[in-house]
């Protein structure tokens, strides 16, 4: 299994993505799931930004904690857009943070997410999000 130690640049969008072959949401936590090559993958999680938290990419360390190391192994997955989606009309509220990957090369790649404060002090570790993706 290859974890994530590749940095990417994240782009923010505003269009709504094509529709992907697959998407996952918080409940798919844990899972593997498959996709095909050439095939596109969202993750969608729910997020706040106005309350200082936020999902950063992190992947689980030998202590068992997570730690923060960036996108997967772009030989793999890559990245290709970040989107912060706000909840209409509603100052203060939620919204989700929407990741979209391409499926370039056959492998496993473990999508690992955090939510929490990222600054010095912040709570850390609020949620964790973390998925296998095989690509064949």
């Amino acid at each position: 299994m290859i974890l994530a130690t590749a940095t990417l640049s994240l782009v923010r969008c505003t269009d709504e993505p094509s529709t992907p072959d697959l998407a996952l949401t918080a409940a798919d936590s844990g899972q593997t799931v498959e996709l095909a090559e050439g095939s596109s993958l969202t993750i969608t999680l729910e997020s706040n930004a106005t309350t200082g938290f936020t999902w950063e990419f992190a992947v689980p360390s030998e202590s068992g904690e997570a730690e923060v190391v960036g996108a997967p192994n772009d030989t793999i997955l890559a990245l290709d857009t970040l989107r912060l989606k706000a909840s209409p009309g509603l100052v203060g509220a939620g919204g989700q943070q929407v990741w979209a990957f391409e499926a370039v090369g056959p492998g496993s790649a473990q999508i690992g997410l955090e939510y929490g404060q990222p600054w010095d002090g912040g709570i850390k570790r609020g949620q964790t999000f973390m998925v296998t993706v095989m690509v064949r």
